[in-house]
């Protein structure tokens, strides 16, 4: 009996210290699409799928036409190559789509963004709207921080898979 109790405040002790990691972007994959005035006239795309990795998942040219679009774990990042003024139409950007990433809880633009631009999100998709925005430098960012769910972290779990399973074990050999 008392080893039960033993692996039980294991058990327990081990339930109470599971650990969330964000598993965040990296390792997705995003396609792209470029619309403008509006969500219904797409110009470009889509573009991808693309496995979200270290590099620039669409440089100048490939979707955005005056910078490149990088995504990291937490964010995604606009560069503008040209200083520009984006048509002022009801959208004018881009709409991002996430398939194999952990469900998009929030979306922020980062305070170090160089210029403002308007976003909305789902859970799987991100919409970059420049629509009146000016970029008035090479290099000026808008940055997006991106939330995404937590996930369980896979060693806590399988100790706690551990401690259950000699809990039965203790319990079939003590009726036995």
């Amino acid at each position: 009996m008392k080893s039960l109790l033993y692996v039980a405040a294991a058990v327990l002790a081990s339930a109470f210290g599971i650990e969330d990691a964000n598993a965040g972007l990296l390792g997705s994959s995003v396609t792209g699409s470029a619309y403008n005035p509006n969500l219904s006239t797409r110009i470009l795309g889509p573009v991808g799928p693309i496995t979200v990795s270290s590099g620039v998942e669409f440089p100048i040219g490939t979707l955005p036409g005056n910078g490149n679009l990088d995504i990291t774990n937490t964010q995604i990042i606009y560069t503008a190559v040209n200083p520009a003024t984006y048509a002022t139409g009801s959208f004018d950007g881009f709409v991002l789509d996430f398939t194999g990433a952990p469900t998009i809880l929030n979306v922020t633009q980062d305070a170090a963004s160089g210029f403002d631009i308007s976003y909305a999100f789902t859970g799987t998709e991100v919409q970059m709207n420049f629509s009146g925005a000016i970029s008035t430098s090479v290099g000026e960012e808008t940055i997006l921080d991106v939330t995404t769910a937590t996930v369980p972290e896979p060693a806590t779990l399988a100790l706690a898979g551990l401690g259950l399973a000699g809990i039965g074990f203790m319990r079939r050999r003590k009726t036995s």
